[in-house]
């Protein structure tokens, strides 16, 4: 805060996380705050011709913010309609491993319970169609998305973390339905997106399970990819364009 004086702007991808960073730093300036300065996406990746898969299921964010509570759901999930997939996109193993040399050298680590119920869910699996498919690249996992019906982010990380969600955007892009929480920003970003459905935290499980049987035994003649406009790197490009111009008129 000590450089606020040459500070310009201060850029939030939320107005959630505008105001948690004034809540932080109440002493700088809130004129110079600037909400809904968004990530973007490249619309390219999901013009891929791919056959779509009702039954299949899509997690694409990191494990500590949700994986543990989707596992746990699935073989309820599993029981109820037999033909689905769960398809999971992440280094897990690299992730895992690290948080264990972390508590292994005396570290405290925040997400170590949730590691431990990441395990445990991996093992209650097993044979219940789930593939963990690592770290791919973004033409990869958007063809995987735009495979898949329903994107399952369960969203319940141990800090204040998600100030807007690529995985949510990606997969409403992909024409998934995407079933999320309302942790930190995505609720106010997401509630009205086309196909979103958000529930609240705490984690339901049994309202969670009930949402996902509902969608994977619907109709996906509507899941067409959709191209947000004020998410493309066009629009953004003239957000940044019109800020930077207002600091050069201020100079």
């Amino acid at each position: 805060t000590v450089f606020d004086a040459v500070i310009d702007r201060y850029f939030h991808p939320s107005q959630w996380h505008a105001d948690r960073y004034l809540g932080l730093y109440p002493e700088i300036s809130k004129a110079k705050q600037r909400a809904r300065m968004t990530n973007g996406i490249d619309p390219i990746r999901y013009t891929q011709d791919v056959i779509r898969d009702k039954y299949r299921v899509v997690y694409s964010s990191s494990p500590d913010r949700g994986l543990h509570h989707l596992l746990a759901m699935w073989p309820t999930v599993k029981q109820q309609v037999p033909a689905a997939s769960l398809h999971v996109f992440y280094d897990k193993d690299k992730w895992l491993a690290t948080v264990k040399q972390l508590k292994e050298a005396g570290y405290y680590v925040n997400t170590a319970e949730v590691a431990s119920k990441v395990e445990q869910g991996i093992k209650a699996v097993e044979g219940l169609n789930v593939e963990f498919h690592g770290g791919v690249g973004q033409w990869q996992l958007a063809a995987e998305q735009l495979k898949s019906s329903l994107m399952v982010y369960p969203c319940d990380p141990v800090q204040p973390t998600e100030g807007f969600s690529m995985s949510c955007l990606e997969g409403i892009t992909a024409g998934c339905t995407l079933i999320t929480s309302n942790a930190d920003a995505l609720g106010e970003l997401w509630t009205d997106a086309p196909g979103a459905i958000v529930l609240p935290l705490p984690i339901d499980q049994g309202v969670w399970v009930d949402a996902i049987v509902r969608e994977l035994s619907g109709d996906v003649d509507g899941h067409q990819p959709r191209i947000p406009e004020h998410f493309m790197w066009k629009t953004l490009a003239r957000q940044w364009q019109k800020e930077f111009e207002a600091c050069l008129q201020i100079q």
